[in-house]
C-alpha cells in the first residue's frame, strides 16, 4: 500500500464517541504506532487501559476497534 492509501485508512477508520475515540486497526498496526500518530508514542499503555481484555502482549488484529483517548484529537 502506498504512503497516501496509509494515511487515507487511518482517518478513514476513526469514529468519535462521547468521551472516546475507536480507531480500526489495519495491517501492520502497533499500539505505539498508533499512539505515535496521535501525538502520544510512548503513551500506548493508555490505549491498553481502555481496551479491557487486552492481552499481557498486547497483540492486535487488523479489523479490530480500539479506542483511543479523547483528547488525543480534541
Amino acid at each position: 500500500m502506498s504512503i497516501i492509501g496509509d494515511v487515507f485508512d487511518w482517518f478513514n477508520h476513526i469514529t468519535r464517541h462521547d468521551d472516546h475515540y475507536t480507531v480500526t486497526v489495519v495491517r501492520g498496526d502497533t499500539l505505539s504506532e498508533i499512539a505515535e500518530r496521535y501525538g502520544h508514542a510512548r503513551d500506548y499503555q493508555q490505549i491498553a487501559d481502555l481496551n479491557p481484555g487486552m492481552d499481557a502482549k498486547y497483540t492486535i488484529y487488523p479489523g479490530q476497534v480500539l479506542k483511543i483517548p479523547r483528547e488525543w484529537m480534541d
